[in-house]
């Protein structure tokens, strides 16, 4: 029997152990529950009394309690303390992470008299636990994935460690450089210690870029200096070549023309602004205009357009001089500044480049460019207009050169007997034709020098016509024919794109209108139609007949002649009809 004061003793004992939230228990060393606590019946489920009296496997499940079992007789075999983790199933029906905590303990006499087993639920510390394993699995996928690197350097400079980075590699033997001081090369040293102690100072971002030779070649990193602790900072090292490679492209892209290398309009305006100057006096200046690059590109292709300014841009680089700054102004201009040139001088490098152009392989167009220039001799004169009076002088000579309409007529001729029916002598017996009409009409000579251009060029727009149609031995079909009377529009906006052509312009657009109104391309009528485009009908229609095309034969000089009386009136003017006939007559 147990005295008062055991009884209060152990009620006491319950009393504290109930109020631990821990599940208790203890047991004999028979391994028979003596008793536990509130938190234990709780866990299991049970009350004091299916608790107490009873073995582990009365309580536990078997295969735990077989488990437990075993190691309580370890325990007691080897007494001491012994810990565990382990996965139990609460009577909630949760699994909880637990770690299993027993110790033995002795009687008064020092004998061993049983065990206390203690619970302690760790599901919350292995759940943050887990988040931190996670955690730093991720950052270290996400380290492993930066190109950077990523150190830790103290306030003094010492490598602390070299956290992570997919480009490690290339430090594999970083590990020596642990508690090591900095050391690259004295400029970057200093840097680097500069960088610390300021990021430190001011608690804030410090951003350094520095090239280094690395693997027989210069690269460019970026270190970023990171404030951690009150004295260690994180450095996170980039690899910034290509960046950096990018940055001179496009430097070089806003300053240069890309298709021909040369430097562009902006680089041309900054020049002039830094070269306008006393000391660059006298400064001259040269505005080209490449000839005929509309027409080029409207008659052949852009690509053939492209190619010339390539060719006039190399040109007229090679004209001038190393200190000579060589522009791309715009489409098909040219700008050149010379610094410290007189006007001789510069007149010099306008002839080398005539020169080069002129010696330059023409096919399939003549290369010719018209040059103005002007020369700044005084501060008080105004760098603008320098600069518009040397452009006003290359549209005067380019408006000037009739060398530049020989060349436009010339090449435009052959190119349309290479692609049309259009043959050279076809266009000199239209010619002979019309200007005797003129010679009859009492034209000047002016007029009948268009006449001669006109006669061999009013079918240019033809060039644009696909061969199928222009060489079709038959009849067109009506789409066809719709394709076909386009021509003399064409025709119209390409010789436009010459400015000593743009005289003959309207006469090929209108070179199809009938005297009676029914001819294309906008149905004019009578003396609607230029005088030129009602000449040249008359006449290329003759040569037709007598020389024949491909889907019809030719016919004899008198039959063309009845036809074209026949016509009078409604294709042609009969005034003009009757001049022809007195015209061709008179050469029987």
């Amino acid at each position: 029997m147990m005295d008062h004061e055991s009884e209060i003793k152990s009620h006491f004992l319950q009393v504290v152990i109930d109020a631990i939230p821990a599940p208790i228990y203890y047991k004999d060393t028979r391994g028979v529950y003596k008793g536990c606590n509130r938190a234990y019946e709780t866990m299991l489920g049970l009350s004091k009394e299916d608790i107490i009296g009873k073995t582990t496997h009365d309580v536990w499940p078997k295969e735990l309690a077989d488990v437990y079992h075993r190691m309580d007789n370890e325990l007691f075999s080897h007494p001491g303390i012994q810990v565990f983790d382990s996965t139990v199933r609460f009577a909630d029906g949760q699994n909880h992470d637990v770690s299993f905590h027993k110790a033995t303990y002795e009687d008064l006499d020092g004998r061993l008299d049983g065990l206390v087993g203690v619970f302690i639920d760790i599901s919350s510390r292995k759940q943050v636990e887990e988040k931190l394993r996670q955690t730093a699995t991720e950052l270290q996928a996400v380290f492993q994935v930066l190109p950077d690197l990523f150190f830790r350097f103290s306030a003094d400079g010492t490598y602390q460690k070299l956290l992570a980075g997919r480009s490690a590699d290339l430090y594999d033997h970083s590990g020596g450089l642990i508690g090591s001081r900095i050391d690259i090369s004295k400029r970057l040293n200093q840097q680097f210690q500069q960088a610390i102690t300021q990021a430190l100072q001011t608690q804030s971002l410090v951003v350094l870029e520095y090239p280094m030779p690395l693997e027989g070649e210069t690269r460019h990193f970026e270190a970023r200096f990171i404030p951690l602790f009150e004295n260690e900072v994180v450095v996170v090292v980039r690899n910034i070549t290509e960046r950096k490679q990018a940055e001179e492209r496009l430097r070089y892209l806003g300053f240069h023309d890309i298709m021909t290398g040369l430097f562009n309009r902006s680089y041309f305006e900054e020049e002039l602004k830094r070269l306008d100057s006393k000391r660059q006096l006298p400064l001259s200046v040269i505005i080209g205009d490449i000839d005929g690059l509309k027409l080029v590109n409207d008659t052949f292709s852009h690509r053939e357009g492209d190619q010339l300014i390539i060719k006039v841009a190399g040109i007229v680089k090679k004209a001038c001089r190393t200190e000579d700054i060589v522009c791309r102004w715009g489409g098909d201009e040219f700008a050149i500044l010379l610094p410290q040139t007189d006007k001789e001088a510069a007149e010099k490098i306008c002839d080398r480049i005539r020169q080069g152009c002129e010696e330059a392989k023409s096919d399939p167009v003549p290369v010719s460019i018209s040059l103005g220039g002007a020369t700044k001799w005084s501060l008080s004169q105004n760098i603008e207009d320098i600069l518009r009076e040397a452009e006003d002088m290359m549209y005067w000579k380019k408006l000037d050169s009739r060398n530049t309409r020989f060349s436009a007529v010339s090449y435009l001729q052959r190119s349309l007997a290479e692609k049309t029916r259009e043959t050279v002598e076809h266009g000199r017996r239209i010619q002979s034709l019309m200007l005797k009409m003129g010679d009859a009409l009492g034209l000047s000579k002016a007029e009948k020098e268009e006449l001669a251009i006109l006669a061999v060029l009013h079918d240019i727009g033809e060039i644009a016509i696909p061969e199928k149609i222009l060489l079709k031995p038959c009849s067109l079909t009506p789409e066809e024919w719709q394709i076909m009377k386009t021509h003399p529009e064409i025709g119209d906006s390409m010789v436009r794109s010459v400015p000593n052509l743009t005289c003959i312009a309207e006469a090929i657009l209108t070179h199809h209108e009938r005297w009676d109104g029914t001819g294309y391309p906008h149905g004019l009528q009578g003396e609607q139609i230029p005088l030129p485009s009602r000449i040249l009908s008359i006449a290329d229609a003759y040569d037709a007949m007598i020389s024949g095309r491909p889907y019809k034969m030719a016919i004899a000089h008198r039959e063309a002649v009845e036809e074209i009386e026949r016509c009078a009136g409604t294709q042609f003017e009969p005034e003009l009809v009757d001049l022809f006939c007195r015209v061709v007559f008179s050469n029987e």
